[in-house]
């Protein structure tokens, strides 16, 4: 399956709508952003929207899910090792370029937007992560905190964005 930036996989299930109190059509949409993905879930009767969700978009493609019950197995005596916790998009700009805030700011657009950002984008993003950062420090927060803080907070903002969260 293609999962280019922009891509839209819709597929249809009978489910049943909280809103409209019974088992109705419910519209699955995924659309890919870039590194993240954006599933929304409406109801095709009522139309009202039963959940919106952004997450990291996997890079192999998801398997299909078991429609058949698991076989009931003996607890083992050892637990399963836990999985990676993969990286937030607000912690990959500060690891991949900690230094720079332009760099940081340029990695983050392109996550969220899938695009550079613009030259009056860079200097109120800039201006942002200082702002936050000054805060953060104010508030008894250490200068890494308060500028891993910052950033979440400008990956916050682009979040927000009406370029991602709407097709033009």
């Amino acid at each position: 399956m293609n999962k280019r930036p922009g891509h839209v996989v819709v597929t249809t299930e009978v489910a049943f709508c909280s809103f409209c109190g019974r088992p109705r059509n419910l519209r699955n949409e995924q659309h890919q952003l870039g590194a993240l993905v954006r599933t929304i879930v409406t109801c095709e009767t009522c139309h009202r929207t039963l959940s919106s969700t952004i997450g990291v978009a996997s890079d192999s493609p998801a398997a299909e899910p078991e429609t058949a019950e698991p076989a009931a197995t003996e607890p083992t005596a050892e637990p399963a090792a836990a999985a990676p916790r993969p990286k937030t998009p607000a912690t990959r700009p500060a690891t991949k370029s900690a230094a720079k805030p332009a760099a940081q700011i340029e990695l983050a657009y392109e996550l969220a937007l899938s695009r550079k950002p613009d030259d009056t984008e860079v200097k109120s993003c800039s201006r942002h992560l200082r702002e936050q950062t000054r805060a953060f420090v104010d508030s008894n927060a250490s200068p890494e905190q308060a500028a891993s803080k910052a950033l979440a907070s400008l990956c916050q903002i682009l979040l927000s964005t009406n370029e991602f969260l709407y097709r033009d």
